[in-house]
């Protein structure tokens, strides 16, 4: 199997006690169970084995060294650019009433990122947002109906995106009612 790491092998025999448990992906490492990251725990070992749910743990294989018994996974990622995350709190909201949340998270050493918000295709706004602790959430109040788009960029380069959502002009049915049945004391 070719993977985009590099794997050192620190101690074999360590590195044997856990290749059961560990599944390597291409961004991300799967433990069967949390023994892995924890060296000369054989009892516990047998005595996880023997439950019937071993607890599951997800690590990213991005940025730095993943050790675990016995190896050391380092992540090399050449076409890795950005990794951000950009969604809406809904995908439709009232127009003039509801305000859209948007929540970006951009790690890394980006501190300034560029939200792009296009209106039927058209730019509506292009606002600059600055990252606390590589996260923010931007607030756009007072849309008109229509169908938006937005796009996160970083260096003239979009890193996440598109976020689509639909602000419409509606409003609740009025309630009607039929009365079948009523007694009188």
């Amino acid at each position: 199997m070719r993977t985009p790491h590099s794997i050192a092998v620190l101690d074999p025999r360590e590195a044997l006690t856990i290749k059961d448990y560990v599944r390597i992906g291409r961004y991300f490492l799967f433990l069967e169970d949390q023994i892995a990251l924890q060296p000369g725990s054989r009892v516990k070992r047998r005595r996880e084995r023997l439950l019937i749910e071993r607890p599951r743990q997800i690590i990213p294989l991005i940025d730095r060294p993943v050790p675990l018994n016995g190896i050391e996974i380092q992540p090399n990622h050449p076409d890795l650019g950005h990794v951000a995350c950009l969604v809406s709190d809904r995908d439709l909201y009232r127009a003039h009433t509801d305000n859209v949340r948007l929540f970006m998270a951009v790690p890394g050493s980006v501190n300034v990122v560029r939200l792009l918000v296009r209106y039927h295709g058209d730019i509506l706004t292009d606002r600059e947002v600055t990252l606390t602790e590589n996260v923010a959430v931007e607030t756009l109040s007072g849309l008109f109906p229509g169908r938006y788009t937005v796009l996160l960029q970083s260096g003239g380069e979009t890193i996440a995106g598109p976020v689509e959502f639909t602000v419409a002009e509606y409003s609740l049915a009025p309630l009607s009612a039929r009365l079948t049945y009523h007694s009188v004391d």
